[in-house]
């Protein structure tokens, strides 16, 4: 194989572009807090469906009974129709209409609620869909406003909590500097440095592909430093890019009976990529599921574990290519000629579950889309 040399390198970096008060969701503090009280410490990755539509039953000044009855108003069909005050549902337009219900008919109400809906926040929580992803992540440019409007409609269908991720921006970095500290290998600042026209594409370092690693490797650390006990719980995360489209029956059960067939040993699974080189079908080792090799490209989307994060911080730093060049490149050649990447342990899902959204945006990476 190729591999490259291990790393005795602290994961400390002086990650250029990025703020500690960048690393979380900008969002109103009272807000925040309200998240937090609702879901738990679940809440710091907070649900992007409340603010591209508003609920009440986030309002921070909100009482705790009342931010549970409204919560359970929103998780169970059955007490949307609630007509006693404390729920303020729908169905009821002043407290004089409330008042003059029918005893029996606000009691049989009152008693088909109790027994349909969950008995307590910790049950709602449960119930709340995306419960086996440890964390989500959308890499996303603050001058690209556009596409995280776009992401938010897909997580909001989804209804996938997700913590926007500011991308570096590969535009205002100082590559030289970069170099100096031992992120990009000096050796590669030559082609870093060609006129596009003569860079190898997919291969060599752009502006916008050292923004795209830079922005990974922020991700991996930060998958590292605060889930420092789950590596071996098979705990994973969802990194995605802000040009990910979902395929329309995308949801968790899918995703989850998709990962099934994967080999235990996974630490990364792209659910979304290209073969550029039409190699991989023969690196099926199970229904819909492949392994990675060199003709492998795109980070759209893929599910990694810690260890898979740190097997990604050690192959990729310093940066001699472009990201997804360094995630294919430890390979162990097989006896009919292939080859397959084994750092980290990393599979494909095919058919795919993402695509690439090129019809609304265009490339911040490459030169030119490839096919």
């Amino acid at each position: 194989g190729h591999c490259a040399p291990r790393l005795a390198r602290k994961h400390s970096f002086l990650w250029p572009g990025r703020t500690s008060a960048a690393a979380t969701l900008a969002v109103p503090a009272t807000a925040v807090v309200a998240i937090t009280a609702t879901f738990g410490t679940r809440g710091s990755n907070a649900l992007v469906a409340p603010w591209a539509t508003p609920r009440p039953w986030l309002l921070p000044w909100a009482s705790p009974a009342l931010r549970r009855s409204r919560l359970r108003a929103a998780m169970t069909s059955s007490a949307a129709m609630c007509t006693r005050p404390e729920y303020g549902g729908p169905a009821s337009s002043s407290r004089t209409a409330r008042n003059a219900q029918p005893a029996s008919t606000a009691c049989a109400s009152s008693t088909t609620q109790e027994s349909t809906e969950p008995k307590s926040l910790e049950e709602l929580r449960h119930s709340l869909p995306w419960q086996r992803l440890r964390g989500a992540y959308c890499v996303n440019l603050d001058r690209r406003p556009e596409r995280w409007a776009f992401m938010q409609g897909e997580f909001a269908r989804l209804q996938m909590p997700v913590r926007r991720w500011p991308a570096v921006d590969g535009q205002e970095v100082d590559i030289h500097h970069l170099a100096g500290i031992g992120l990009v290998r000096k050796e590669a600042l030559p082609r870093y440095f060609l006129p596009e026209d003569m860079k190898l594409f997919g291969v060599d370092l752009t502006a916008g592909g050292v923004g795209c690693a830079l922005s990974h490797m922020q991700i991996w650390k930060d998958v590292i430093e605060h889930n420092p006990d789950t590596e071996e719980d098979g705990a994973c995360f969802l990194v995605v890019e802000d040009d990910c489209k979902f395929v329309q029956s995308f949801d968790e059960e899918l995703l989850f009976s998709r990962l099934e067939h994967v080999p235990s040993d996974w630490q990364m699974v792209f659910i979304g990529g290209s073969d550029l080189m039409h190699k991989q079908d023969a690196l099926e080792v199970a229904p819909g599921v492949r392994r990675l090799y060199r003709g492998f490209r795109e980070t759209t989307a893929y599910l990694i574990t810690v260890s898979g994060c740190k097997a990604c911080l050690e192959v990729s730093v310093p940066l001699s290519w472009q990201i997804d060049t360094h995630l294919t490149e430890n390979e162990v050649e097989l006896p009919n000629g292939l080859s397959y990447t084994v750092k980290p342990m990393a599979y494909c899902l095919h058919p795919p579950l993402v695509e690439q959204e090129r019809e609304l945006f265009k490339t911040d990476v490459q030169k030119a889309e490839h096919n």
